[in-house]
């Protein structure tokens, strides 16, 4: 087939994309919003925003992991870094994104967006990030991608395979002279998960935690940093469901 596209959905959070492109997938099936709404509650912010120019930091706190391994039940995820896909010559890039996502992954490509054109940082310093892949036209030679457009927009957009190769191509020079670090490349395929009911015990800890400032999740994996203040703005949603 020559044209394909996975099916996506307006997310419901696009504040950091990797909230926006796992739930994109997982928005559309609604065996999922049992656990949007058990795990989506506390909020994180960090408390020395304002000193040495670092930059405000303010989300959903689900642990410390980076939500894009492994961390949503609903969604089969491999990744693979820059190493392993280097004996893939650049010509050969699209072509083997299109077959994934023909085989049913969604993929979340590591590459230099200040080389595709929606993007606000376009001809600009180079900047590492995520791309969003969900379809492709092989006669028009585009990915159906989703992103931030140079207006700040999250939307979906077509990228021309050309741009894309150029993304990758400036991205594996960016790696070999270290001048960033590798955040790898995600696969995903939705597959339906044993039901998943709104879990009314995560939600009173959640909710817990916010009252006394503090954080229980996933202790076992880390030492917290005391850099961050934990809150919470779902209160009265979930205590009218409580």
């Amino acid at each position: 087939m020559n044209a394909f596209q996975l099916p996506v959905v307006n997310p419901p959070l696009k504040g950091f994309l990797r909230w926006a492109y796992t739930l994109s997938i997982t928005s559309i099936h609604e065996e999922t919003k049992p656990w949007f709404y058990s795990n989506f509650i506390q909020l994180f912010c960090k408390k020395n925003f304002l000193e040495d120019g670092r930059q405000y930091y303010f989300d959903f706190f689900r642990g410390k992991p980076n939500e894009l391994n492994f961390n949503t039940p609903f969604l089969l995820t491999c990744s693979v870094n820059y190493t392993i896909l280097e004996s893939l010559a650049l010509d050969v890039w699209p072509k083997f994104f299109a077959d994934q996502i023909r085989n049913g992954y969604y993929c979340v490509v590591f590459l230099d967006e200040a080389r595709l054109s929606p993007a606000a940082s376009y001809q600009k310093e180079p900047f590492p990030h995520h791309l969003f892949l969900y379809g492709y036209d092989w006669d028009e030679r585009i990915f159906y991608v989703s992103m931030f457009d140079r207006t700040g927009v999250y939307r979906n957009l077509q990228i021309p395979f050309r741009e894309f190769q150029d993304a990758v191509q400036s991205m594996r020079h960016l790696l070999k002279e270290k001048l960033t670090a590798d955040h790898h490349t995600y696969f995903y395929k939705y597959e339906p998960h044993s039901p998943y009911p709104f879990d009314k015990t995560a939600a009173i800890d959640q909710l817990r935690d916010y009252l006394n400032g503090e954080t229980h999740l996933n202790r076992i994996n880390y030492n917290s940093d005391n850099e961050g203040s934990f809150r919470n703005q779902g209160i009265r949603l979930f205590a009218t469901v409580l």
